[in-house]
């Protein structure tokens, strides 16, 4: 039997893998994030059934998004505009920032879902932008089940 992505990253203790030539990562960390930081968020493509988001959290801060600070936030693609601009506030203390992304998703118990299955992101640098390429739990891996395009400024 073939084991999924999920149990392969549980196996590298959620390193890194090298899937058909791509590395395949469990979630995206945004490089040396700094107070103040402003992200733009822009979903670029969503395929299959299922209803997919993308967690944005900051571990050590808080996101704002619309007036409002959470330190993590879930943008669902059926409810969030195309394109979303957070900012990122360090929290008082020494704890270090850290910004980290992942897709998840709602299966057919209406309960969300992420790290399970073949679930896994393709990460892509393209000028300014990073673009998260990413496969849900179901099926095959494919890196086209949501893609989203992450930038600063």
């Amino acid at each position: 039997m073939v084991k999924k992505l999920g149990e392969l990253f549980i196996e590298s203790q959620g390193e890194p893998l090298e899937v058909d030539g791509q590395l395949v990562h469990m979630a995206y960390e945004l490089p040396d994030p700094v107070d103040g930081d402003r992200l733009r968020v822009r979903f670029e493509g969503v395929a299959g059934p299922h209803r997919q988001g993308l967690v944005v959290s900051a571990s050590g801060g808080k996101l704002e998004v619309v007036g409002q600070r959470h330190p993590e936030v879930v943008l669902w693609t059926d409810t969030t505009p195309p394109e979303v601009s957070l900012t990122v506030h360090r929290a008082k203390g020494s704890k270090p920032l850290r910004v980290m992304m992942w897709n998840t998703w709602v299966d057919g118990m209406d309960i969300e879902q992420a790290w399970i299955g073949n679930s896994g992101i393709v990460i892509d640098s393209d000028g300014p932008a990073v673009f998260l390429r990413c496969s849900n739990g179901y099926g095959e891996p494919s890196f086209t089940d949501l893609v989203v395009a992450v930038s600063r400024g």
